[in-house]
């Protein structure tokens, strides 16, 4: 359930990044579910900040920059496999977070 929701949220751009389109026109028409996908958002970005500063940096560029490894890597002078560990690396971190943060909510 955590992979659901954090693949979700990321690939929403988390929290108003502003490169995306508005999350009204694609959510449902429900308002509890967009209530939990905004309190989703927040919680994912607020666990994004608190990455090591590598991570943080390849998640934002893919997610909200949604620029491609390649990219990413030259421009944080790392190979695109370098990139690809520590994307792997911050969202396995990610998944651990948030499972941690859900089941203390229960």
């Amino acid at each position: 359930m955590a992979d659901l929701a954090i693949g979700f949220a990321l690939g929403f751009g988390l929290e108003d990044s502003g490169l995306v389109a508005d999350d009204e026109a694609s959510a449902p028409d429900n308002a509890y579910a967009r209530l939990e996908l905004a309190q989703l958002r927040r919680q994912l970005a607020e666990l994004t900040g608190q990455l090591p500063d590598a991570e943080q940096r390849v998640i934002f560029r893919r997610y909200f920059q949604q620029q491609p490894f390649d990219e990413i890597a030259a421009g944080m002078g790392l190979t695109k496999g370098r990139i690809s560990q520590i994307h792997h690396v911050a969202l396995r971190r990610l998944r651990s977070d948030c499972a941690s943060s859900m089941a203390l909510r229960v």
